[in-house]
């Protein structure tokens, strides 16, 4: 018999903690192509559940497993459900730190900076995490490779991606690496990013800025992002600011200039209804973030669009061309029809219960400009706005 020594003080390094989590959102969107004459409100009802065990020994070795359940039911006018269920391991990793930096692997989540170009998707059912390996220094170094594993569609088991970043005294400034080849054979995309963030009195500002290179559709790319952010920050309750951003477009038939959004997180930042994402774009906003009471927080904004190219598509969020009545995509490749896309008016508030329940709810109304009202898109029909609204309670413990 083999005689295994048990030494029971080593649990007192051990902490071992299960988390738990119940996310139920419901929305409904009303007028999806912009005519009224085509009934098409939706309705749609996103469950989610995660299971979670942590166990961190001393400060030098942590492992984290998380397993989830995703449901999806949608309703089309008064057609049927249709119901998709996803279940997989959001995050499976080890970490192992030292002093001076940490190295993680296995199944993660990557965030960077405002999420912008790399994000955790986490307002999708599903949210978005990698297969890889990451370093990370004290002194500011991180360094990434993997592969996309989790997404909000079925994951792309062709999309890797590497990135090296630096923070220092000037920011963040980071190099990204995207290789997909699916469903695109060839899509090389390097994207060199830089991040500032500092204090002018009471603003807070937010420089961020991209060029990127590489190779599309065997067509050479050529393209860059910028956002300019400021926000006052004086008062305790109220906090107004105002937003720029731009993302390249356009097209030759051997170079292309549209910006590549990347794996984002998008929904708060260029319009609730997720219409518009960081690509072919150009935006101006201007917003308030109010502390209402002690449990709620609200957010208003106003946002108008442009195309930066009037003869590339408009895209939405995902980083997909819109469409219109028909299934009609709003792309103009002539440029005549114009760069106006409209204007996006939205409200959020959330609300903490207790630190486990948390409440969301909010919407948003766009109204429609030249380019998405013109007959092109939509046959003749009468255009109308476009209103979008959710309400989200989340569990965790």
């Amino acid at each position: 018999m083999l005689d295994i020594p048990l030494n029971f003080k080593a649990l007192d390094n051990v902490l071992i903690k299960i988390s738990l989590e119940s996310r139920v959102r419901y929305e409904r969107r009303l007028d999806s192509d912009f005519n009224s004459a085509v009934v098409d409100n939706r309705s749609d009802l996103f469950q989610r559940y995660r299971v979670g065990l942590d166990v961190k020994y001393k400060k030098d070795l942590e492992m984290k497993v998380v397993g989830q359940l995703a449901e999806v039911d949608s309703q089309v006018s008064n057609q049927s459900y249709d119901r998709l269920a996803l279940h997989d391991l959001s995050e499976a990793y080890v970490k192992i730190k030292d002093r001076e930096s940490s190295i993680t692997v296995g199944r993660q989540k990557i965030k960077k900076g405002e999420e912008r170009l790399i994000g955790s998707l986490e307002w999708s059912n599903t949210g978005r995490a990698w297969d890889g390996i990451r370093y990370n220094t004290e002194d500011g170094w991180d360094a990434f490779v993997g592969r996309l594993a989790v997404n909000n569609q079925m994951a792309n088991h062709e999309a890797y991606v590497g990135l090296v970043a630096k923070t220092h005294k000037a920011g963040e400034t980071m190099l990204i690496a995207k290789i997909d080849r699916d469903p695109t054979p060839t899509t090389d995309v390097y994207t060199l990013n830089h991040r500032y963030v500092g204090n002018h009195g009471s603003i807070l500002w937010t420089a961020e800025g991209s060029y990127q290179t590489g190779k599309v559709n065997d067509k050479d790319l050529n393209a860059f992002a910028a956002t300019l952010r400021g926000q006052y920050k004086a008062k305790a309750k109220l906090s107004p600011y105002f937003e720029f951003n731009v993302a390249s477009g356009g097209n030759s038939p051997t170079t292309t200039n549209t910006f590549d959004n990347l794996y984002p997180t998008n929904h708060y930042y260029y319009g609730l209804l997720d219409l518009n994402g960081l690509k072919n774009t150009v935006q101006y906003s201007i917003g308030l973030d109010w502390k209402a009471c002690k449990s709620t927080k609200v957010h208003f904004s106003a946002t108008h669009f442009e195309l930066f190219d009037a003869s590339d598509a408009w895209y939405n969020a995902s980083g997909v061309a819109n469409t219109g009545a028909g299934g009609v995509t709003y792309y103009d490749p002539t440029g005549q029809i114009g760069k106006t896309l409209g204007n996006e008016f939205d409200v959020y508030a959330t609300t903490s219960f207790s630190k486990h329940l948390h409440l969301e709810y909010g919407g948003g109304y766009f109204v429609p400009g030249s380019f998405v009202k013109a007959s092109a898109f939509n046959g003749g029909a009468n255009n109308t706005r476009q209103i979008w609204g959710y309400v989200q309670a989340t569990i965790k413990f």
